[in-house]
């Protein structure tokens, strides 16, 4: 007896075969039979060293120094394009944690230092807008 499935969906990435446009293939979809195919396919619970992404869809292998790691697609952009390469995922988060984060927050007073003279500005760049009446 044959067993059918009115809507199977990628035994990897739960994609159902009708929003793929194809059929799938040992039960995957295109995309997870290549990774398959080539030795690729993230492991079960895969997600992002840096960023703990753990969509499958934008998760791909990474070479960060001697060994591939997983990583979403901009956590992994950003270390292929980084010059020197980062060696480990330690210099890869380092390298992606941004300066202007860890410092006072700017919004608060747009006048700097008053007393210098190279400051133009006298008030807060945006004044209170006065009530119409």
């Amino acid at each position: 007896m044959v067993k059918v499935v009115d809507s199977p969906s990628c035994c990897v990435c739960r994609k159902g075969a009708d929003t793929l446009g194809v059929g799938l293939r040992r039960g995957m979809c295109r995309a997870c039979y290549l990774r398959h195919w080539r030795g690729t396919a993230l492991p079960e619970g895969a997600a992002c060293v840096i960023c703990q992404e753990r969509r499958r869809i934008v998760l791909r292998w990474t070479k960060v120094g001697v060994k591939r790691v997983v990583t979403c697609q901009n956590c992994g952009f950003i270390a292929d394009k980084a010059r020197p390469r980062p060696a480990s995922p330690e210099e890869l988060l380092a390298l992606l944690h941004r300066e202007r984060r860890g410092a006072r927050e700017r919004r608060r007073n747009y006048v700097i230092e008053p007393a210098d003279p190279a400051e133009r500005r006298l008030a807060l760049r945006r004044a209170r807008k006065r009530l119409r009446g």
